[in-house]
This record gives C-alpha cells, structure tokens and sequence, in this order.
C-alpha cells in the first residue's frame, strides 16, 4: 500500500483530496497543513510520496521539496498549484518528480506515482 503525506494550507482541500484517493486508490493518506507539520510528519513515517502545494504561508512547498529531497530522496515528490507558472514554481520543479495544476483527477496522481515508479526502475529518478 502507498502511503502519502499530502500538504496544503487549505483544510477543505485536504479533506476533499483525501476522500476522493479512499475512494479510488489503495493509498494511505496523512495530512499536514504546514511546512513545519510536513516536517515533523516526515520524522516521524517513511512515506512513499509527498505531494505538496507551492504556495503557502511561511516556509512554501518549494522548501519542503528542497529539504525532502535532500533528507528523504527515496521519497515521491509531487507539486500542485492553483497558479500559473512562476519562477517560484520552476525553482520547485528542480526538487520534484511532477507538478500537477489544480484542481486535478485522481487518475493524475496515480499517474504521477506511476511516472515515478517508471524513471526509478530505468535510473532517471531525481
């Protein structure tokens, strides 16, 4: 089963992105509303993907990614935003495997696992 930990400030959008994967995917989802909650989640599981909003009050999820790919780079990175593409989002993208725009199907998110999954087996994973 994969397990993910989703980050977002936005708790309705937790919610709702958390039951929309219960009711397709086998995962198991936690949450965190924060950068500084995303990192006490990530001490204390082993996640196999972290998705991540970009913008977000204080630390962003450009710095979450930053620092999950240096201390955990086993880990999935995925980014979502509501926004257009910015030089915030491009430094983001060097420390991701995908980004996906909200809002977004599910079957993106599994795809991005997948995607992933694909570039770790062939050696091209970040």
């Amino acid at each position: 089963m994969i397990s993910a930990l989703i980050v977002d400030d936005d708790p309705t959008f937790l919610e709702t992105i958390s039951d929309r994967i219960a009711l397709r995917l086998p995962w198991r989802i936690a949450s965190a509303t924060s950068y500084r909650q995303a990192v006490e989640r990530l001490s204390w599981y082993r996640y196999d993907m972290l998705v991540t909003d970009l913008h977000m009050p204080g630390q962003d999820g450009a710095a979450l990614l930053k620092l999950a790919a240096s201390e955990h780079p086993e880990l999935v990175r995925v980014l979502i935003t509501g926004a257009g593409f910015d030089t915030r989002m491009a430094e983001a993208m060097r420390f991701a495997h995908d980004c996906l725009v909200k809002p977004f199907d599910i079957d993106a998110l599994n795809g991005a696992w997948r995607r992933a999954e694909w570039l770790e087996q062939y050696g091209t994973k970040k």
